[in-house]
């Protein structure tokens, strides 16, 4: 299985329900691929993930916003 290339990740954008979505590439140092794992645990560890939007604006998403997070 080839290692991912992105995350996607939900995060609740408007409370109490609005959702939005992002996704960020994942770099491919060499042939080593980004654990999954320690990519959410680096998340939680550091209370959420950043991010440039659209606008070119770097925007924080907060771990307790956060409802979903895939690899593809």
């Amino acid at each position: 299985m080839a290692a991912p290339s992105t995350f996607t990740v939900t995060y609740v954008s408007t409370l109490p329900s609005t959702t939005s979505t992002v996704t960020i590439p994942i770099p491919q140092p060499g042939s080593t691929p980004i654990d999954f794992g320690l990519a959410l645990r680096n998340i939680f560890m550091q209370g959420g993930l950043w991010f440039l939007n659209s606008t070119g604006v770097e925007q924080f998403i907060p771990w307790g916003q956060i409802v979903s997070v895939t690899a593809q």
